[in-house]
């Protein structure tokens, strides 16, 4: 039984988890005195009384059936695969429908992620701050003037760095947050300094990184790390309320599908944080390759 790699042997005595037990009576090597528990549905009942009790579960036994070590502390799993080995972990589980706030995503920074969809299938990811930086020359000449045109901010292209705006016709046609850039302290300065959104593109500038909308991948911005002949660095959303897992999840599919990094920005007591999530086919194989 203990080729199993659970429980713990006191003299002639083997002592088991509940989860250790249900995964003991799944493989037919162990059956409960009490026929009342004799069949797997009154079994669970009775042994996962918790609330994420079935998710994580599910989890583990994928983790045992891999050969694993794996110990249940809470709401997270950790595992090895040889008592020579430190633990690994954390490993939360998730529900794909569960919302999550900015807050508790960073909190989940160093850890593993177990999202399991309504079929019971398993996708993992890592999760874990960063501090995105760049290297571009964004000098911004000063005394530029804007104007409208129907709804849009423009401004004459002349003078005019090339990573601010879109250039039409010899007219620099700026978004609403480059708008904020190049007034900035001047009319409307204050209203702009008040915009979240802004915050975070204003601190993404500092850090040296050309940033353009990330529209077409479903995001608020596209950052590059040197210039915008090469390819995109990082996808960056802001995360400014609650959102669904499989959102999250989405945005993650996109960006590494693109040879991208996806970083979601958020604010923790006032103050700009950067979390990355990557999807990862096996973490149980150190050696492996991201999606």
């Amino acid at each position: 039984m203990n080729r199993y790699k659970l429980g713990r042997l006191v003299e002639d005595t083997l002592y088991v988890t509940p989860f250790e037990s249900l995964f003991l009576f799944i493989k037919g090597r162990i059956r409960p005195e009490n026929p009342f528990y004799s069949n797997s549905l009154t079994l669970m009942k009775e042994l996962l009384p918790g609330s994420s009790d079935l998710i994580l579960y599910t989890v583990y036994e994928q983790m045992k059936l891999k050969g694993l070590y794996v110990k249940k502390e809470s709401d997270s799993l950790f595992f090895r695969k040889s008592p020579r080995n430190e633990y690994d972990g954390p490993m939360k589980v998730m529900r794909e429908s569960r919302d999550i706030s900015f807050q508790e995503l960073a909190s989940l920074s160093g850890s593993l992620v177990a999202t399991v969809d309504d079929e019971n299938d398993t996708t993992f990811f890592r999760v874990y701050g960063v501090e995105p930086e760049g290297s571009a020359d964004l000098g911004l000449p000063g005394g530029i003037s804007t104007d409208r045109i129907s709804d849009r901010h423009v401004a004459q292209s002349e003078g005019m760095p090339d990573w601010i705006g879109n250039d039409f016709r010899g007219v620099r046609f700026l978004t609403e947050l480059e708008e904020c850039l190049v007034k900035e302290g001047k009319e409307g300065g204050v209203e702009c300094s008040e915009n979240p959104l802004f915050r975070i593109y204003s601190d993404l500038i500092g850090r040296r990184l050309i940033v353009k909308t990330g529209f077409k991948y479903g995001t608020n911005f596209r950052a590059y790390t040197k210039t915008m002949e090469e390819h995109a660095d990082y996808l960056i959303h802001f995360l400014s309320g609650r959102d669904e897992w499989y959102k999250i999840s989405r945005a993650v599919r996109v960006s590494q599908g693109v040879h991208k990094i996806m970083i979601f920005a958020g604010f923790l007591d006032e103050e700009i944080k950067y979390v990355a999530v990557e999807r990862i086919r096996d973490p149980f194989y150190k050696g492996q390759k991201n999606d």
